[in-house]
């Protein structure tokens, strides 16, 4: 019974450490702005072909594999971008409340900003 018990509380421990790790990635990656994602992007493509030194067929090359990447992690993401979309304008939201009036101007100018810029990347 014991053993059992523990086993139990193992697997549980397992899981909590596990979903806490998919969900703090899924934060980090799902959700930042896509200015964000975009300038980082390309300094990480550059900052690869420069370690690696890659020849500019080779940078080509892995600049369109990377690309493919990018464009499945979209594919798994698009079930869930509704979802992730309205915690990111809850979140919007609350943060307003918290500012004032010239703060949450400049916010908003933020957001929209940020809300161009992923419809470019789209």
């Amino acid at each position: 019974m014991r053993k059992s018990k523990s086993l139990a509380l193992g697997f549980l421990l397992g899981t909590l450490v596990a979903g806490g790790a998919l969900g703090f990635s899924l934060d980090r990656v799902l959700t930042r702005p896509a200015c964000d994602a975009s300038t980082e992007r390309q300094a990480v493509r550059a900052y690869m072909a420069s370690k690696l030194q890659l020849s500019p067929l080779q940078r080509a090359q892995v600049d369109s594999l990377l690309d493919i990447r990018h464009r499945e992690f979209g594919k798994i993401v698009a079930p869930v971008r509704p979802q992730l979309d309205s915690v990111r304008e809850a979140t919007r939201v609350q943060i307003k409340r918290l500012l004032d009036s010239g703060q949450q101007q400049r916010f908003q100018a933020w957001v929209d900003e940020s809300k161009k810029e992923e419809a470019r990347q789209q």
